[in-house]
């Protein structure tokens, strides 16, 4: 039996069979780097907050995922717009997980912690103080930042109570990863040491996806697909690709806006592509991430957006590796770390956000390439992805910073 370098609990709130981007096979693929690791999770409702099929919300829970042991403590369900409702899905989770892990704790050399949202951080870190466990934060989203500029939370007083814990969780956590140049630069302007920190890209939750399913975009013959797939909330800013798809809908019915997926904002969306009579915009259902991959394999073209916020400038949005993976070329409204990865890869173009007439002019633009030169992006974009952002560069990197909060 090949001895076990280091015993890590990881606490996240979202966990299998949830749709999580470091889950099951996250855990597994740690454990090939010699690993030990356990899960401390909550009861599977997201994204629906409704209790999954085959769970039943109470008080603990554990089980073994295809070798891995997990622990589920109870939460309030909710992933709603209600801020109260939200508060309440975050707090219940940050008791019971805390109450679990002073039983759990003591067998594991360090704690692994998917530090945001805010409430899973401080359960890792406060364990870690108590019994003197290495800590390794992975930031995958700035707070209070984000709620700020998602619109979640505009409180200046709670946005500062947030910030005063955020910055108490770095300070005591012995390691942290984020996702992005500019995460880190933030964070050592907060006063968080540069060698604490170690930029770790995230794969493309594409990458080993097998694809299923028959989904065929709506129109495909004669046509230039400009596709959308993901989250349509606030931040994406989509209104913005429906007045570009407005601009081009008389002149140029042949380009197609294609929207995949579910979000707060996807009727309003809707409602606004009825108000405009557009026929050249269509609407599709969430799917699987298995099944994603016929409609963006079908697509000419595919669209990172974002409004413009000086955090989204320093983030790298999950699509942006799952786009490049895929060897399609790419049109981005975010400007900053996540253009930089598009620029260098040459997969693309990168327009300021908010701006549908630049978008509509670019969009057109990158229809009249030929065939070939729309192959030739595609090729770059998947190269690139291969030598600098795969999944395998990641998880090796990862399994060196756990050696490292081990001396």
């Amino acid at each position: 039996m090949e001895k076990v370098l280091m015993r890590i609990l990881y606490i996240t709130q979202f966990f299998n069979p949830e749709p999580s981007f470091k889950g099951l096979k996250f855990a597994k693929d740690m454990q090939k780097y010699g690993h030990e690791f356990e899960v401390l999770t909550g009861f599977p409702n997201y994204p629906e907050g409704k209790i999954y099929t085959g769970y039943k919300l109470k008080p603990y829970q554990h089980e073994v995922l295809e070798g891995i042991a997990v622990h589920r403590v109870w939460l309030y369900p909710d992933h709603s717009g209600s801020v109260l409702k939200r508060i309440a899905n975050y707090v219940s989770f940050f008791i019971t997980a805390l109450i679990a892990g002073l039983f759990l704790i003591r067998k594991f050399d360090a704690i692994h912690v998917a530090a945001t949202p805010l409430n899973v951080g401080l359960v890792g870190v406060i364990l870690g103080k108590i019994f003197n466990k290495p800590v390794l934060s992975d930031i995958q989203d700035i707070w209070p930042d984000s709620l700020a500029a998602t619109g979640m939370l505009k409180n200046p007083k709670a946005l500062k109570f947030i910030s005063y814990f955020c910055n108490w969780s770095y300070r005591n956590s012995k390691k942290i990863t984020v996702i992005s140049k500019g995460f880190r630069d933030l964070l050592v302007q907060r006063g968080v040491p540069e060698n604490k920190i170690e930029v770790i890209y995230n794969w493309s939750g594409l990458e080993g996806v097998v694809p299923t399913g028959n989904h065929q975009l709506k129109y495909v013959e004669n046509t230039f697909n400009v596709t959308f797939a993901g989250n349509m909330g606030k931040a994406q800013d989509l209104t913005n690709v429906i007045l570009a798809a407005e601009l081009l809908s008389k002149e140029h019915p042949e380009v197609i806006f294609n929207f995949i997926g579910d979000g707060i904002e996807k009727q309003n969306l809707v409602n606004l592509v009825i108000e405009k009579n557009l026929d050249n915009v269509v609407f599709y259902d969430r799917v699987k991430s298995s099944e994603v991959i016929g409609y963006l394999e079908q697509s000419d073209c595919l669209l990172i957006s974002l409004k413009k916020d000086p955090l989204f400038e320093i983030t790298v949005p999950s699509k942006t590796q799952a786009y490049l993976s895929l060897g399609k070329p790419i049109i981005s409204t975010v400007l900053g770390n996540a253009a930089d990865l598009v620029e260098k890869a040459e997969a693309g173009y990168i327009i300021e956000p908010s701006n549908p007439h630049k978008l509509a002019n670019m969009i057109l633009k990158l229809s009249k390439l030929s065939q070939l030169e729309l192959v030739q992006k595609g090729v770059k974009a998947k190269d690139f992805y291969e030598k600098n952002l795969s999944r395998q560069t990641s998880l090796t990197k990862f399994a060196d910073t756990f050696n490292l909060i081990k001396d």
